[in-house]
């Protein structure tokens, strides 16, 4: 999938390396101790998600 290299994911967030962005939030992820529904880089991921297939 081609994705850009910088994403506004909403008026408050804009994602300036989307690659970085990624690969951070998998490596916080599969650090993530509890359940993925309590995980705030899992919530991102999901919302970035949803944003580039719209």
């Amino acid at each position: 999938m081609n994705l850009p290299a910088t994403f506004k994911l909403s008026a408050w967030e804009n994602i300036v390396d989307v690659k970085g962005f990624l690969d951070t939030s998998f490596d916080i992820v599969k650090a993530w101790p509890r359940g993925l529904d309590s995980c705030p880089a899992w919530e991102r991921l999901l919302r970035f998600h949803q944003a580039i297939k719209s």
